[in-house]
């Protein structure tokens, strides 16, 4: 709570520099001081997972396609001071409030894998090479190889993986749900697929995300970010179930099968809670 508090007063008060650009890491100047909100709701209070309270769970992974018009609309939109892009707030936190960036999702292995200074700035900046047909002035073609280098921008995420610990609560019976870290997906041309360019644990960030309203597509009821992941306010399929063979879903199914198995987990898991009231 102390944590939180300070981080609206920083927010709030401690930023000499008018526009976030951090030196070219922002493709446009976004107000983002200026565009806090601190919503009647404040800041949001997590819950904290304790092993008493643990019956049984496990644990998922989820992915947010940015290919998705709904989730565009959510994490993409881009109407300053109204809706910013998720991932401008990410590099804000990270570039102007100095919140924590990891290159693994086992948090247990830092600082080994805890992003900082040069590290940071080359983990957010990408270099690609472009081919491109030009013509001569007797109008031949030919194919001429461009480099393109620049700092990661919203367009370049392609979706967003979250992992997460269902449990069920010992003493309730209920199915709780716990966001434990984010990573937005780039891209990979030497790996041919997405991977992540970093990990962030939530609960570190879930009070700048608190700040910034995000695009509710269910109601007209005002959102923040944290209350679109805290509800669940976007369009997912697990990608992956905790397992022994540390297994994805794309591992042994394609297509319609591999939705199908997104299905069957979160009824199992959905199941699991009804059950224990079964008779």
């Amino acid at each position: 709570m102390i944590r939180n508090l300070r981080l609206i007063i920083l927010l709030l008060t401690g930023f000499n520099a008018a526009f976030v650009m951090a030196q070219g890491v922002y493709d446009k100047p976004v107000y983002l001081s200026s565009c806090i909100r601190v919503n009647s709701l404040g800041i949001m209070a997590l819950d904290t997972l304790q092993s008493q309270y643990i019956l049984k769970g496990t644990r998922i992974w989820r992915n947010i396609s940015l290919e998705s018009p709904e989730n565009r609309l959510i994490f993409n939109s881009h109407k300053p001071c109204k809706e910013v892009c998720f991932f401008e707030i990410l590099k804000y936190g990270l570039l102007e409030l100095n919140l924590k960036a990891f290159t693994d999702e086992d948090f247990s292995r830092q600082p080994k894998t805890l992003l900082e200074g040069d590290k940071l700035q080359s983990t957010l900046y990408h270099t690609d090479t472009l081919t491109e047909t030009i013509f001569d002035a007797n109008g031949e073609s030919s194919m001429q190889k461009r480099v393109v280098s620049g700092f990661f921008g919203c367009a370049d995420i392609r979706s967003l993986l979250l992992k997460e610990d269902w449990v069920i609560n010992n003493y309730s019976g209920r199915m709780d749900k716990y966001l434990i870290a984010i990573a937005p997906m780039v891209y990979s041309e030497k790996d041919k697929k997405l991977v992540p360019l970093f990990w962030i644990y939530y609960p570190e960030w879930a009070g700048l995300f608190s700040l910034f309203k995000a695009h509710n597509i269910y109601s007209y009821e005002e959102v923040n970010y944290a209350t679109v992941f805290e509800k669940r306010k976007f369009v997912s399929a697990v990608s992956k179930e905790s397992n022994v063979f540390n297994r994805s879903i794309s591992d042994y199914k394609r297509g319609y099968d591999a939705e199908m198995e997104s299905e069957r987990i979160i009824e199992k898991l959905r199941n699991s809670e009804s059950d224990l009231f079964e008779h």
